[in-house]
């Protein structure tokens, strides 16, 4: 109050968030009593406002940049002779500012690099020493690391090469994350099964027997349990997000031992192992064969096996979610490389249970995936098909193949922790490098023409 100028300003753009600003009503009030006209002004008004004393518009940020007076800051004495510098006809990257400021030179190289039509390591294509999933020493797989491959190489890249982690914040939590509610069912639902296995196999429960209401009973006695460690460690969200949340769980639950007696009677099964566990400290890996004398060996474990009368065995992988990504199963049971569980599942099964039959089973246990299951049968050819799209996305790590591919409308960005580490025309960046001889086989599996199921 006691200044002799003041000076008020708005910026008409978020250029952060990419979207229009309004100034606020005091701002608004103020323009009204300096204008002649003095009316009433609302926020849609000042872009119509000539000029006048008192009231300057700027168009941008380069132009006040460039205007002349001295500069707040060297920041801004750098951007002006940096424009100068382009106006002049020349190349950014000869100032010599791009010499000085190794970030600024780093930048005008990669700006530089990804307006090339070809596949630079700017764009992902990465030559050095990048960790093969085939190599003598390395670590047995899970198949979802590779599943993320097909997905998004980018995202393999940042996790399982740089081994970037993203903190877990459990006070941001409003309701329970899908992934911690995949947790908790299995939970659940593998106390329940161990339960039966707990018996000799002659006594567990017969196939065209359901469970009965002191079935049920347990399962609400091993549900309250679970569902009170989880909340003592804050993984549930708000109180009254996860009383929804939790009611819907429950009625799940029983609604899966519905779904199960229709299973079990259907292929004559009886439960035999449950978190079937393979790799390093677990029993033997699962190793698949890849061409050129290399191998690669697979760690997890299996929600459920169960072995039939005639010793064939069902191997189940529980998803609390709904039937996403699955959209040409039928073709393609593999999902273009997205979906390897099970083949690997079914594979550890086999190895502990002899060379039996086999067939692998996604099953929804969820109201949303309406307790669907997807399945087949794990043979010869399809054990083929395993192979060679494990082959394609092997060699893309071992080529040192990373861009962001960001899939039909961005889908795999939604719920990628590394989204604001990409570029933001990631579809532009995407469609230049798609054609690129080194991405060929890549491309083809995740892109191409889903050809017929084999077998």
């Amino acid at each position: 109050a006691g200044a002799p100028v003041r000076v008020l300003s708005y910026a008409r753009g978020d250029q952060r968030r990419g979207r229009e600003q309004r100034p606020a009503r005091w701002l608004l009030d103020t323009l009204a009593a300096l204008e002649s006209g003095g009316r009433r002004l609302f926020s849609r008004d000042v872009e119509h406002l000539a000029p006048f004393d008192g009231y300057e518009v700027i168009p941008s940020f380069t132009a006040a940049v460039r205007t002349g007076g001295e500069p707040m800051s060297l920041a801004d004495r750098d951007l002006r002779e940096l424009l100068a510098w382009g106006d002049a006809g020349n190349r950014m990257n000869t100032h010599y500012l791009a010499e000085l400021e190794p970030v600024l030179g780093t930048g005008l190289q990669v700006r530089r690099a990804r307006r090339i039509e070809r596949f630079t390591r700017f764009d992902g294509h990465i030559r050095g020493d990048v960790p093969s999933p085939a190599d003598a020493g390395a670590d047995a797989l899970s198949p979802t690391s590779l599943e993320t491959y097909a997905e998004c190489p980018r995202r393999y890249l940042m996790e399982r090469v740089l081994r970037i982690e993203v903190q877990d914040r459990p006070e941001s939590i409003l309701s329970i994350e899908p992934s911690t509610k995949g947790t908790l069912v299995h939970a659940i639902v593998e106390e329940f099964i161990t339960g039966q296995l707990r018996l000799p196999r002659g006594e567990r429960l017969a196939p065209t027997t359901p469970w009965s209401s002191e079935d049920h009973a347990r399962l609400d006695a091993i549900a309250e349990r679970v569902f009170t460690e989880y909340e003592d460690q804050g993984l549930t969200g708000r109180p009254l997000l996860w009383g929804l949340d939790r009611a819907t769980i429950v009625r799940e639950l029983h609604q899966f031992l519905v779904s199960d007696d229709a299973y079990r009677a259907q292929g004559g099964l009886v439960p035999e192992r449950v978190e079937l566990r393979f790799g390093p400290g677990h029993g033997e890996a699962v190793s698949l064969e890849l061409s050129g004398g290399r191998t690669v060996t697979f760690k997890g474990y299996a929600d459920r096996v169960d072995v039939a009368l005639d010793g064939s065995a069902s191997v189940i992988d529980y998803k609390t979610g709904r039937p996403w990504g699955f959209e040409e199963h039928g073709s393609d049971p593999l999902a273009r490389g997205t979906k390897l569980q099970l083949p690997v599942y079914g594979l550890a099964a086999r190895s502990r249970l002899g060379d039996v039959p086999v067939r692998v089973a996604y099953w929804f246990i969820s109201e949303r995936g309406n307790f669907e299951q997807i399945s087949y049968d794990l043979d010869a050819a399809a054990v083929e098909q395993f192979v060679d799209v494990v082959t394609v996305l092997v060699d893309g790590v071992e080529d040192g193949l990373f861009p962001a591919r960001p899939g039909e409308k961005s889908k795999h960005c939604k719920f990628c922790n590394f989204e604001a580490m990409c570029p933001g025309d990631r579809e532009a960046s995407w469609a230049k490098v798609r054609g690129a001889h080194e991405l060929a086989a890549y491309v083809a599996l995740t892109e191409g023409p889903a050809g017929p199921r084999r077998g």
